[in-house]
C-alpha cells in the first residue's frame, strides 16, 4: 500500500529546501497544446507541430522525430491514428495497442521513403502517455519509468503482470487525489509556484510529486543521510573537496571517481580506494584521507606502491602540511584508473553537492542546524515500570514519554537514556526525530503495567545501543563532571549539557567492548548471557558457538543436527565447555604445578601443566598464522638488491635487451652500459606485478615484452613462484582464519579475579595478539610469554537467581558484552493441556514472583516447552517449579501459597500451645495453622490445582 502522505511530505521538504522545482514548463506545454489542437485541421502536420511546440523534454528526441516525419509524409494516416487514440469510448489498452500497430506499419513505409534502415519509432508508454496527458490532462498523467520503477520497489506494489505499467499508474490516481484533497498545507504551498489552470491539474500535480521525489539528485534532502554529520565538519569536508576538484579539473560524470554515503560515512572514492571521507559525528577521528606517506596515528594500510595509507584524524587543520601528500596519492590513483569498480554506487545527490555550490548552500542552510541550536536531555527510565534492556535488545525503543520541557524538546536534540534503580547507568544515546505528539505508538509488551493512552511522546533514534554493556553509575561516580548530572530524581525528562553528552561519548569510544556493539559486530569477542533459570542460556550458547566457529553452518535445521555439529566442533577442539565453581583456581584455568605419578619409577613428581584457557589460546594462535600465497614481494626485493650491487660495482643489470639502474624510489630505470647516467623510462614494481599477474602492464605496447623479461628473470634467478590467479590483485598474503570458542557456564560462581589473574586485561579486543596495542605477559610458573589471540571468543552464562556468588566485579563487566535472556512467552503460544494455556500459566506465575521478589527470580520458559500431557505438567511442578520457589522464598510457604494457590496445599491443621510439652516459658507461639504442600502423586489433580492458581474457579480444597 502506497503511503501518499509520505510522498507529499518528501515533496514539501524538497521545495522547502530548494524553492521552485521549475516544472512550470509542463503547464505551458499542456496549455499550448489545448490552445492549438484541432484534429480536423487542413494542414495536419503543421497543426501537430505547433500543438507540441512547447514539449521541452517530455518526449524522446527519436519519438518526436518519428511522429513529426510521419505526419509530414502520411498526414491522413497519422490523423486517423490520433483520432482512435483520443476516442474515449474505447478501452485504453486497445487504443494504445492499435496506435502502436499502426506505428509499426508506418515505420516500414518511412524507412523506404527516407532510405534508412536504422530508423526507430520509439512510440512507447512514456510517449503515448504524453499524447494522452496533453489531450485529456484531467484524466491522464505523464508517465516516466524513472519514477514509476522506484515507486514500485519502495512500496512493493503492482504485482499484476497482465497490465501495462501505464495502466497500473492510472489505477492509483483516485487514491492519490483523495490524499491531496485532504492536505490543504500541501496545496497552499504548491500554489505558490503553480497557479491553477482552467483544467483540472491534479494529475500533473501527482506527476510533479513523483518526478521530484524520485529524482536521484534530490533524494538526500529527505532521506536523513545528513543526520549523522556535524555541520562544521561537513563544511570543512566540502572546502577541501573543492580544492581536489579544482586541482585535478574534475567534471560531473567522471567515472573514475565516486561520490556517495555508505555506513554513515561520506565518501569521495578514486578508483578502488577511498580518497577523502567524513565519518559520523560520533567518531573521535571524523576525517579520513588517502596519502602516500603516513601522517596520523590511526591508519589503514594498502598493499600497493602508491596511495598506501588511509589516515584518520580529528582536526581539519592537520591537512595544512599534507596537501601535496594527499594530492600525489590522488593523482596516482587517477592516472591508473579508467573506470572505478564502484561507479555503480555513485550517488547523484552527493555528486551535485560536490559541483553545485549554490545547491549545497541551500541544502546546508535548510537541513543542518548549528550545534548551538541543539538541546541535550536526560530521558530517565523507571525499572519498575519498563523493561529498558529488553526493548533495546529487541531494537524496539522508538519513542519516549515526555512530561517536562515540552516546549523546548525538538527534532535534532541529543538524548542520554538513563536507567534508574540498582543497575543505574547510561544504556543508550539517541536523537529526537519528531515533534511532541500524542499519536506516536509504543509497544505495550515492554511495560510492567499497561501505559496510559495518548501520552505526549517524541520519536527517537538510537545512536549508541549499550544495553549489553551499560556505563553504570558506579563507574561514573568517579568522574568529576558527573556530580551535576540530573539523574536519580523522580521524573522522565531532565536537562543535560553538551559537556555531559560528549564525556559519555568519550567513555564509549574509548571502551573497545562497547565499540564492538556500536560497529554492529555480530559476535562480540567476550559476551555473557544472563537471566533467570530456564531461559535457554546454555541452549543459546550452542547456537552462538557454532555460528562463530563455523559461520557457514545452517542453524535452521533440526536440533539434533545442530547438536551433532556442536559435538563435532568440541571433538576437534574448536569449542571448549567448562563450568566455573567456587574451588576453580588460576592453576586450573591458566597454568599451575601439578603432581604426576611416573608409572615406571613409582615416584611422585611435579610438573607445570597448562589449564583450559591456555590450551585453547595456544590452539587458536596456531590457526591464526599468516600463510604466504606467493613470494613476489620477497623476490622483488632480491631483484632490487641485485641492481644495487651491480651499481656499486659501477655496472648495470642486463635483462633481455636492456640494462637497468634504479630511480630514487627504487623503481627500475632503462639505461645503457655506455652511458649509465642517462636513464630514460621507468618501470615500477606495480608494472612488474601487473605483468606477473598476466595483465597489460603500464606503460604498454613495446615495453610489455621488457616487463615479461623481468618476470622471467625473477623466476629463473630468484625462484619467483607461479602466479595463482585465484588470489586478489596486489595481495600477497591471506589470513587463514579459524575461530575458537570458550564457553564458561555459571561464570559468576567462580572467583573471576582469582581465576583470570593478570590475564583479565589481555582478553580486551585492543590487547589481543595482532592488534596495535597487543600485550603479552610472562606467566608465573612457566615463565613463557603469553597473549590472547584475536580469533578466540568467550561466551559466559550467568544465572541471576543464584545467590551463592555476588555480582561480577567491574573489571570483568567492562570487558564483556551482556545479553539478557528473559522468559520467552511467545514460544508457548497456542500450547494447551486440558484447558490450561501454558503461556498464561507461566505469565501469571512470573508476575507474582516479580512482585514478591524481583524479575531476576522469574521462571524460564524451558520448563514448559516439552510439556505434552497432564503427567508432564505434574512432573514439572513437582521436580522443577515448586523446588525453585522453595529455594527462592527460603521455605516461606505463605508467599509460595500466594503464587500457587490452595490447590497445591493440604488442608490447614490448627495448633495452639497445648500441642507443646509443659515447660516454664513465656515463648509459646501464638495459635495458628500448619501449612504443608500436597504430595504430588498419581491421584493429585494437577488441572484443578492450576485452575485455582489461575483463579478460574472458586479456590476450595478437594
Amino acid at each position: 500500500m502506497i503511503d501518499f502522505n509520505l510522498l507529499i511530505d518528501r515533496f514539501l521538504k524538497i521545495i522547502d529546501t530548494i524553492g521552485n522545482p521549475n516544472e512550470g514548463y509542463k503547464y505551458q506545454a499542456i496549455q499550448h497544446f489545448q490552445d492549438n489542437w484541432n484534429i480536423d485541421a487542413v494542414n495536419f502536420h503543421k497543426m501537430l507541430k505547433e500543438s507540441f511546440a512547447k514539449r521541452e523534454n517530455l518526449f524522446y528526441q527519436n519519438s518526436w522525430g518519428f511522429i513529426d516525419k510521419c505526419s509530414f509524409h502520411f498526414p491522413d494516416e497519422v490523423r486517423e491514428m490520433f483520432k482512435k487514440l483520443f476516442n474515449e469510448d474505447e478501452n485504453l489498452e486497445v487504443r494504445v495497442l492499435s496506435f502502436q500497430v499502426s506505428v509499426e506499419k508506418l515505420l516500414t513505409k518511412l524507412k523506404d521513403i527516407l532510405k534508412r534502415e536504422n530508423l526507430n519509432s520509439q512510440q512507447d508508454e512514456r510517449t503515448i502517455s504524453a499524447y494522452l496527458a496533453f489531450r485529456f490532462p484531467e484524466k491522464y498523467i505523464l508517465y516516466m519509468a524513472t519514477f514509476f520503477n522506484p515507486l514500485v520497489k519502495e512500496f512493493d506494489i503492482f504485482r499484476d503482470e497482465t497490465k501495462k505499467n501505464y495502466s497500473k499508474l492510472l489505477d492509483i490516481l483516485p487514491s492519490f487525489k483523495k490524499a491531496i484533497e485532504l492536505r490543504s498545507d500541501f496545496i497552499e504551498k504548491y500554489r505558490i509556484f503553480y497557479t491553477e489552470p482552467d483544467w483540472d491539474d491534479t494529475n500533473l500535480i501527482i506527476q510533479n510529486v513523483l518526478y521530484i521525489v524520485y529524482n536521484k539528485g534530490l533524494a538526500g534532502i529527505y532521506n536523513g543521510s545528513f543526520d549523522h554529520f556535524d555541520r562544521s565538519n561537513l563544511e570543512n569536508y566540502y572546502l577541501f573537496l573543492d580544492e581536489i576538484i579544482s586541482k585535478f579539473h574534475l567534471k560531473k560524470g567522471d567515472n573514475r571517481v565516486v561520490y556517495n554515503v555508505a555506513e554513515k560515512q561520506l565518501n569521495f572514492t578514486v578508483g578502488q580506494k577511498y580518497a577523502w571521507c567524513l565519518k559520523s559525528k560520533t567518531k573521535n577521528n571524523p576525517f579520513r584521507v588517502l596519502t602516500n606517506d603516513q601522517f596520523s596515528q590511526q591508519i589503514d594500510i594498502f598493499n600497493s606502491d602508491t596511495g598506501k595509507f588511509l589516515n584518520d584524524f580529528s582536526l581539519i587543520n592537520m591537512l595544512s602540511n599534507e596537501r601535496e601528500n594527499v594530492f600525489n596519492a590522488i593523482e596516482n590513483e587517477l592516472q591508473r584508473t579508467e573506470k572505478s569498480g564502484y561507479y555503480k554506487y555513485n550517488d547523484d545527490f552527493y555528486e551535485r553537492l560536490a559541483f553545485d555550490k549554490d545547491f549545497r548552500s541551500l541544502v546546508f542552510d535548510k537541513l543542518l542546524k548549528p550545534m548551538s541550536d541543539i538541546n541535550y536531555w536526560i530521558f530517565q527510565c523507571n525499572p519498575n515500570e519498563y523493561y529498558l534492556s529488553t526493548a533495546l535488545r529487541d531494537d524496539a525503543l522508538n519513542s519516549w514519554k515526555v512530561n517536562a520541557h515540552k516546549k523546548k524538546i525538538k527534532i535534532g536534540d541529543k538524548i542520554i537514556i538513563w536507567l534508574g534503580g540498582k543497575n543505574a547507568g547510561v544504556y543508550a544515546l539517541a536523537n529526537v526525530t519528531s515533534d511532541i505528539r500524542a499519536d506516536i505508538e509504543d509497544d505495550p509488551k515492554y511495560y510492567k503495567k499497561t501505559p496510559k493512552a495518548k501520552d505526549d511522546r517524541v520519536a527517537i533514534e538510537i545512536e549508541y545501543n549499550l544495553y549489553q554493556a551499560p556505563i553504570l553509575k558506579t563507574e561514573l561516580e568517579n568522574q568529576s563532571w558527573f556530580a551535576d548530572m540530573n539523574v536519580g530524581f523522580q521524573g522522565t525528562n531532565f536537562t543535560s549539557s553538551e559537556e555531559h553528552y560528549n564525556n559519555i561519548l568519550d567513555l564509549i569510544n574509548n571502551d573497545l567492548k562497547t565499540e564492538n556493539i556500536i560497529l554492529g559486530m555480530n559476535y562480540p569477542l567476550n559476551q555473557i548471557l544472563y537471566g533467570p533459570p530456564g531461559t535457554g542460556k546454555t541452549y543459546h550458547t550452542i547456537s552462538k558457538a557454532i555460528a562463530i566457529a563455523n559461520p557457514n553452518f545452517n542453524l535452521d535445521q533440526k536440533r539434533e543436527i545442530v547438536k551433532d555439529e556442536y559435538d563435532r566442533l568440541v571433538k576437534e577442539g574448536q569449542i571448549i565447555f567448562t563450568t566455573f565453581h567456587q574451588s576453580m583456581s588460576y592453576e586450573d584455568f591458566i597454568e599451575g604445578i601439578k603432581p604426576i605419578m611416573k608409572e615406571d619409577e613409582g615416584e611422585l613428581s611435579y610438573e607445570i601443566q597448562s589449564g583450559i584457557f591456555k590450551d585453547i589460546c595456544i590452539s587458536a594462535a596456531k590457526r591464526n598464522e599468516i600463510a604466504v600465497i606467493d613470494n613476489f614481494e620477497e623476490t622483488w626485493q632480491k631483484l632490487i638488491e641485485e641492481v644495487k650491487r651491480q651499481i656499486a660495482d659501477k655496472k648495470l643489470l642486463k635483462i633481455g635487451s636492456w640494462e637497468y639502474g634504479l630511480s630514487s624510489k627504487d623503481s627500475l630505470k632503462y639505461s645503457s652500459l655506455n652511458s649509465p647516467s642517462q636513464y630514460t623510462f621507468t618501470i615500477t614494481k606495480q608494472n612488474i606485478l601487473d605483468a606477473y599477474q598476466n595483465k597489460q602492464a603500464r606503460p604498454s605496447g613495446a615495453f610489455q615484452k621488457d616487463m615479461e623479461d623481468i618476470v622471467r628473470y625473477m623466476k629463473t634467478n630468484f625462484k619467483l613462484s607461479e602466479y595463482n590467479h585465484t588470489t586478489e590483485s596486489f595481495k600477497t598474503q591471506n589470513q587463514i582464519n579459524k575461530n575458537f570458542v570458550l564457553i564458561i557456564d555459571e561464570i559468576n560462581r567462580g572467583n573471576v579475579s582469582q581465576i583470570f589473574g593478570e590475564l583479565i586485561t589481555l582478553i580486551e579486543d585492543s590487547k589481543r595478539l595482532g592488534k596495535e596495542e597487543s600485550l603479552e605477559v610472562t606467566l608465573p610458573y612457566s615463565k613463557e610469554k603469553f597473549g590472547v589471540p584475536s580469533n578466540l571468543y568467550i561466551i559466559g552464562t550467568m544465572n541471576t537467581a543464584d545467590r551463592s556468588v555476588e555480582s561480577l566485579d567491574t573489571a570483568l563487566r567492562r570487558r564483556f558484552c551482556f545479553e539478557e535472556m528473559l522468559p520467552d512467552l511467545e514460544v508457548l503460544n497456542g500450547k494447551e493441556i486440558s484447558g490450561i494455556f501454558l503461556r498464561e500459566l507461566l505469565e501469571t506465575i512470573n508476575k507474582r514472583v516479580e512482585i514478591l521478589l524481583d524479575r531476576d527470580h522469574t521462571i524460564g520458559h524451558s520448563y514448559f516447552i516439552n510439556i505434552k500431557s497432564e503427567d508432564d505438567l505434574k512432573n514439572t511442578f513437582k521436580n522443577n517449579i515448586i523446588p525453585l520457589l522453595q529455594e527462592y522464598f527460603y521455605g516461606d510457604y505463605e508467599k509460595i501459597g500466594m503464587i500457587l494457590g490452595n490447590g497445591f496445599f493440604e488442608d490447614s491443621e490448627k495448633y495452639d500451645k497445648s500441642l507443646f510439652a509443659s515447660f516454664a516459658t513465656q515463648n509459646y507461639p501464638d495459635a495458628g495453622n500448619l501449612i504443608r504442600l500436597r504430595t504430588i502423586n498419581e491421584s493429585f489433580n494437577i488441572i484443578t490445582a492450576l485452575e485455582i492458581l489461575l483463579k478460574k474457579e472458586k479456590a476450595t480444597n478437594e
